[in-house]
């Protein structure tokens, strides 16, 4: 899997890799992503 091949790549990473917790801060990011998604269908 390539990863860190864009600028934007490297700005997600480089939060990612900042935070204290990376996991906790992944696994919080994801939630958050898949609430907005299942919101998004049912509009």
């Amino acid at each position: 899997m390539l990863f860190k091949q864009t600028s934007k790549d490297m700005k997600l990473y480089t939060t990612v890799k900042g935070q204290g917790e990376q996991s906790e801060f992944v696994k919080r990011a994801l939630e958050f992503y898949i609430k907005y998604l299942e919101n998004r269908l049912k509009k």
